[in-house]
C-alpha cells in the first residue's frame, strides 16, 4: 500500500507538472535525440544543402510522431491520476493503465533511435562524430539539471 502512495505521489507531480506546461513538459521528458536543422548547426556539421534539406525533412517528419506520442504519454498520465483519484480505485487495473503508459514511452525511445540512426546515415563518418557528441552532451547537460549526476559519476 506505501508503494502504491508513493508511486501515486509521483505521478501527481507529474501530471500536474503536465499541467502547468502540457505539451512544453511533455516533450521536455523526450531524450534530446535531434537537433534542429539550423544554420549553426548547417555550419558545425558542414552540412551540404542536400544534407541540410534532407535534414530538415527528416526531423519535420520525426517530430511529428514523436509529438504525438509525447501527448499520449501525458494524456496515459492524467488518466492514471485520475483513475487513482476515484474512491476505491483498483491497484491492478491503475497498474494496468501505467503499463499502457510504458509501452508508449517504450516507442517514444525506439522512434528516437531510429530516427538518430536515420540521421546518422544520410551524414559523413566525422559528421556522425559531432552530431552524436551533440547528443550526448545534451544528455548530460540534462541528467546534470535533473541532479544526478553524482549517481553516473559525471
Amino acid at each position: 500500500m506505501k508503494k502504491l502512495l508513493v508511486f501515486a505521489v509521483l505521478i501527481s507531480a507529474a501530471t500536474l507538472a503536465g499541467f502547468w506546461g502540457a505539451r512544453k513538459v511533455c516533450l521536455m521528458m523526450e531524450w534530446p535525440g535531434t537537433i534542429s536543422p539550423t544554420t549553426r548547426w548547417v555550419s558545425t556539421l558542414g552540412l551540404s544543402a542536400e544534407q541540410a534539406a534532407g535534414l530538415k525533412e527528416k526531423e519535420s517528419a520525426f517530430r511529428k510522431e514523436a509529438n504525438s506520442l509525447c501527448m499520449q504519454v501525458c494524456q496515459g498520465r492524467l488518466e492514471v491520476l485520475e483513475m487513482m483519484e476515484k474512491k476505491g480505485a483498483a491497484g491492478e487495473e491503475v497498474l494496468r493503465k501505467v503499463g499502457d503508459v510504458g509501452a508508449l514511452q517504450i516507442d517514444l525511445e525506439k522512434k528516437v533511435a531510429d530516427h538518430i540512426l536515420e540521421v546518422k546515415k544520410s551524414l559523413t563518418h566525422h559528421q556522425s562524430e559531432i552530431y552524436l557528441a551533440h547528443i550526448r552532451e545534451q544528455v548530460l547537460k540534462s541528467i546534470r539539471q535533473c541532479g544526478i549526476s553524482e549517481a553516473i559519476g559525471q
